[in-house]
């Protein structure tokens, strides 16, 4: 049987043939009470999931890379852990021709365990341009399921705002590469996107889109992204510092965004990390921050108009921590009279 008429046999409680869909109806009736919402709530998560199922195994299928068909026979095997979950949880969702759904992924997984010996380890990519070059050589040889190349921007507050105003951005033509966007490997990455349900033969909606990893934990992108680039866009300004940061403590916010605030641990901490304090900069000093700032040692110029007995009486100052203080404010050679430094990558 393939994998597309599996699918089209693989049903829930209502879509069930008339004799099931009176069990499932039966069960409910004899055993347990569920309102009308609850059905329906129960059906969607169950949809949600198949449609997940759908197209992890399609595309598990139909790919010729192993590691994409390793990475989606993962998703259907989890996916269908949680359908059957569900089924035993909601009497009225039903599940039909299991054992050929199973034989079907076991198929599969023997046909990338053998691709997987054939192929030789992949090479480990540590350039921006090999990565761009193994993207375009994958999606040429799975054309049957990939549409094109989206662009993935890393959703954190050190990424720069040219990296965040791409992110989403589709690359289709199969013939060029798609554009460099990023400077270094971390700020982000062009990615897959596979082709729809419908183009892809099977006739479901999309799932929603999901969730991204940030640095505060999993986030949908539409929410955060906005919040990054406002924040971005103040701090890469063309300003004084002082100036910066008066409109990052001035600027307005939206309900989630000050939810994003509370996450980052305040704003007076975003500021810190984008201009922290000179004397927070200075190497192996931490014990000796406090009382530099009491003695109004905090700019590069008064710290070495500072003679050394000033310095050496301050607890957990050596001779050796002086040198790496006198050597440290010799190398700033702009700005020496700011008590902040600038930690903003464009």
């Amino acid at each position: 049987m393939s994998i597309k008429g599996i699918f089209k046999r693989l049903i829930f409680g209502a879509s069930a043939e008339p004799g099931e869909q009176t069990r499932s109806t039966k069960t409910v009736r004899n055993e347990y009470t569920f309102s009308e919402r609850d059905k329906l709530v129960a059906q969607k998560c169950a949809g949600d999931l198949l449609r997940v199922f759908t197209e992890s195994l399609n595309i598990a299928n139909k790919s010729k890379n192993r590691e994409t068909r390793e990475s989606r026979l993962r998703v259907a095997r989890d996916t269908l852990t949680e359908l059957r979950t569900m089924e035993k949880k909601f009497p009225f969702l039903h599940l039909e021709n299991l054992e050929a759904v199973e034989t079907s992924i076991a198929e599969v997984e023997a046909e990338t365990r053998e691709m997987s010996a054939a192929q030789p380890k992949p090479k480990i990519i540590t350039t921006i341009e090999e990565s761009q070059n193994n993207k375009i050589g994958t999606w040429k040889d799975n054309q049957d399921v990939v549409h094109g190349l989206q662009f993935s921007a890393t959703l954190q507050l050190r990424t720069p705002l040219r990296v965040l105003l791409r992110h989403g951005e589709i690359h289709t033509n199969i013939n060029t590469k798609p554009p460099k966007i990023i400077k270094e490997m971390w700020e982000g990455i062009w990615v897959f996107k596979t082709k729809t349900f419908r183009e892809l033969g099977c006739d479901v909606d999309e799932v929603a889109p999901g969730t991204h990893a940030s640095d505060v934990g999993l986030v949908l992108p539409a929410d955060y992204l906005p919040f990054l680039i406002a924040i971005r866009r103040v701090v890469e300004l063309d300003e004084p510092i002082e100036n910066r940061i008066k409109k990052l403590r001035e600027m307005p916010m939206a309900s989630d965004w000050k939810t994003y605030i509370e996450k980052h641990g305040g704003i007076e901490k975003i500021i810190r990390q984008f201009f922290p304090e000179f004397i927070d900069t200075i190497p192996k000093i931490s014990a000796a921050i406090d009382e530099l700032s009491e003695l109004g040692l905090e700019t590069p110029n008064r710290i070495a108009a500072a003679p050394d007995e000033t310095l050496l009486s301050i607890k957990g100052i050596g001779q050796s921590k002086l040198k790496t203080i006198r050597d440290y404010c010799a190398g700033i050679t702009k700005n020496r009279d700011a008590d902040r430094v600038e930690n903003v990558i464009r």
